[in-house]
């Protein structure tokens, strides 16, 4: 049984993992999306942090295993989406991914949260007030100001 497009609609604004699923679809139209039980853990874990339920998360996985993807492309637009007055401030190690993580999260994110989040006002579950390009100022990408040779300094965001 295939979902509506208003019950698909409603699917993508409750669940984080099948948003992260779709934000990857806008950003890689030709590439296979590959589920797997920790893509589902880490939405869980980051849909825990989004309702205060946990404070501090470190995700530890090895490289390509949508880590970035799900917490610094899909996560921000998800949260802005629940809640447009958060601000968010996503660190990365260099100003060139930081920079890639910011135009995924802005064209790609953001450009399908249209579809999901900001509804016309004759729709019954258009919210005042919740306007798609006052959204993408509240996000900061930045490179963490440390020296990378001194394991003992800190991380300044």
């Amino acid at each position: 049984m295939n979902p509506t497009p208003s019950e698909y609609r409603a699917l993508l604004r409750r669940d984080l993992y099948a948003f992260t699923e779709k934000c990857f679809y806008e950003l890689n139209p030709t590439a296979t999306f590959m589920p797997n039980w920790h893509i589902e853990v880490v939405a869980s874990a980051l849909e825990a942090c989004r309702r205060g339920e946990i404070t501090r998360l470190i995700i530890n996985q090895p490289p390509r295993s949508m880590k970035s993807h799900s917490a610094s492309v899909a996560f921000p637009a998800f949260l802005l989406g629940h809640d447009p007055s958060a601000q968010i401030i996503c660190a990365s190690y260099g100003q060139e991914l930081a920079n890639k993580h910011a135009m995924d999260c802005r064209t790609g994110c953001l450009n399908h949260m249209r579809l999901v989040f900001f509804r016309n006002r004759g729709e019954p579950d258009y919210r005042p007030g919740f306007h798609a390009e006052n959204m993408t100022n509240q996000i900061v990408f930045v490179q963490p100001l440390h020296d990378e040779n001194d394991a003992s300094s800190p991380l300044v965001v």
